[in-house]
């Protein structure tokens, strides 16, 4: 079955969407960024580096910061200021607010 880009895109839809178009590995990191499994940042790492499909780059960004892990904040600060698609400027930005804020809840 053929999905639209549109379908992507709608708020609220399950991740598991990915399996069928950007492939098992990236749905698989995906799922375990849901679970905010540290194991999961070398393959989303890999996507976002490899990837030039804007929604799944965006997707591995928000992936990242949903995680939490503070190590990956140079690199985010980094694409803020070399990313050329303000959509994924903006994805980083919130990657590194959530960062932020998961940072403050552990005190």
């Amino acid at each position: 079955m053929n999905r639209s880009q549109s379908e992507f895109e709608r708020p609220g839809e399950p991740k598991h969407r990915a399996v069928r178009c950007f492939g098992l590995e990236l749905a698989a990191a995906i799922a375990l960024s849901n679970l905010r499994a540290g194991l999961a940042i070398p393959d989303l790492v890999q996507a976002l580096a490899r990837e030039s499909t804007v929604r799944v780059r965006w997707d591995c960004i928000l992936a990242l910061g949903q995680i939490g892990d503070q190590t990956l904040t140079p690199m985010l600060r980094a694409l803020v200021a070399s990313e050329p698609s303000p959509v994924l400027r903006g994805a980083c930005q919130a990657a590194l607010d959530e960062i932020q804020l998961r940072a403050a809840r552990r005190g």
